[in-house]
């Protein structure tokens, strides 16, 4: 929670004083422990996604902590995706070009398709669920449609449904500094049963709707 709030700080301090984040500190890890027991279980290191559960820990803290004083949800999603691309700025562009190479590799690939035929066996009820699909490289790279996403459901049992039309902001932000080219057709987070993503080398990042006045695209 402290190295999020680091980089979340001169975010913060555009809209509050220094007071307010020390009290934020403070008061965001007091809810991080209320927060941590009910984190679901996903296999644990065995899933490579349980990281991204452990993240939206600290961004529900973050949120109930920010609404609790006042904060707009605008304000809070802004919040989000400013700390997100200062995560991102502080890595070289070799290093983001090197993890976005992987990404598109068919080793990755082998990796997500393993693991997505594992989520059908529902061993983990709370897991995420979804097939990969290999693309032909002119219309994408490989595709993700998932029927379950673990932190949507993660987000609703903490009552958070209002952030829910904002839920990857996080991929579209990873997308544009690892030049992936994301591309969605559909959310879970928007009402969709499907949340439906692909990526293609040197495509232009689509920025859903929802996100388009808190992510630019250069």
């Amino acid at each position: 929670m402290h190295k999020i709030l680091k980089l979340a700080k001169p975010s913060i301090l555009k809209i509050k004083d220094e007071e307010f984040y020390r009290r934020l500190s403070h008061e965001s890890n007091m809810f991080l422990k209320e927060i941590i027991p009910n984190i679901p279980y996903v296999g644990g290191k065995d899933n490579m996604f349980t990281i991204i559960l452990e993240i939206n820990a600290c961004i529900i803290a973050l949120y109930k902590i920010m609404k609790k004083n006042g904060e707009n949800l605008n304000s809070i999603i802004r919040l989000f995706c400013e700390t997100t691309e200062k995560f991102f700025q502080k890595y070289p562009r070799f290093i983001l070009k090197l993890i976005g190479s992987y990404m598109l590799s068919k080793r990755f690939i082998r990796k997500l398709t393993n693991l997505s035929n594992e989520t059908h066996q529902m061993k983990y009820p709370n897991n995420w669920v979804f097939t990969i699909k290999k693309g032909n490289d002119e219309e994408y790279r490989w595709k993700a449609i998932y029927s379950q996403c673990a932190v949507c459901n993660f987000w609703m049992a903490q009552e958070l449904e209002e952030i829910l039309p904002y839920c990857c902001f996080f991929d579209v932000i990873n997308s544009k500094y690892c030049n992936t080219g994301i591309q969605f057709e559909s959310t879970i987070g928007e009402g969709s049963p499907f949340c439906i993503a692909s990526v293609k080398k040197g495509r232009k990042v689509e920025i859903p709707e929802t996100l388009k006045k808190f992510i630019k695209i250069d």
